[in-house]
């Protein structure tokens, strides 16, 4: 777990339509596909990019100005959950990542 927490929320941007406006954070290669970045100050989790979508970066909601602009559209790996962490049942629920299939049926 890279967080420490429970959950995560990220959103996905197109690297066309992306930059880093001021510092450029530290990254680290966590897996030979994995690369994520953070604040190289304090540490904080900024972004995950996969070998497999290079023109995509995905970056954690928490860590904007205003987080509260992405809302959830789904929730992915759950199989992952811990058991005493609550759903919300108005969203699409996964397993693992949602682009390897359907929804799970509840």
């Amino acid at each position: 777990m890279a967080s420490g927490a429970p959950a995560v929320s990220w959103f996905v941007v197109s690297m066309n339509q992306f930059a880093w406006l001021s510092v450029q954070p530290a990254v680290f290669l966590s897996s030979p596909e994995v690369t994520r970045s953070f604040c190289g100050q304090c540490g904080t989790q900024l972004a995950y990019m996969h070998d497999d979508a290079p023109r995509t970066i995905e970056l954690t909601t928490a860590s904007l100005d205003n987080p509260s602009v992405f809302k959830p559209t789904k929730e992915i790996w759950l199989s992952e959950k811990l058991s005493w962490v609550a759903t919300n049942p108005s969203l699409d629920h996964y397993s693992r990542d949602s682009q390897t299939g359907s929804p799970d049926v509840a």
